[in-house]
């Protein structure tokens, strides 16, 4: 088995398998419950569809030809994903910070409570 495309989430890749198995081609989706492991974080050359060796330069053509009939992209839209994902570091730092405040807000209570609950029986 060949890697004949590497696909940036599964259901691209089940989507280029389903395309070659359209033109009687073999093709197996590998690495797609990996990407789960990592989270939200992007998974880049985990999931890939494979084919027979021998099937490898048909596939290609399939894919290369699939791709070749896509709309060009308007690079206003192009570039609107990558703006929106700069403008989502700021609320993450945000949420980070927050996060870990609260759990040492949530220890110094608990250890306060402990700690007056422990006078309370001692007296």
């Amino acid at each position: 088995m060949k890697t004949v495309y590497e696909a940036a989430h599964g259901l691209e890749a089940h989507m280029i398998a389903d395309l070659l198995r359209q033109q009687s081609i073999v093709a197996r989706v590998e690495g797609e419950y990996l990407a789960g492991a990592i989270g939200e974080l992007p998974a880049a050359g985990l999931v890939r569809v494979v084919v027979d060796e021998d099937d490898y330069a048909p596939a290609r053509r399939v894919i290369e030809g699939w791709f070749a009939e896509q709309p060009a992209e308007d690079p206003a839209d192009a570039r609107m994903p990558r703006l929106a994902s700069r403008a989502r570091w700021p609320y993450v730092a945000a949420g980070l910070v927050l996060g870990i405040a609260l759990s040492h807000a949530g220890q110094i209570v608990q250890a306060l409570f402990t700690t007056a609950e422990v006078e309370t029986c001692r007296t």
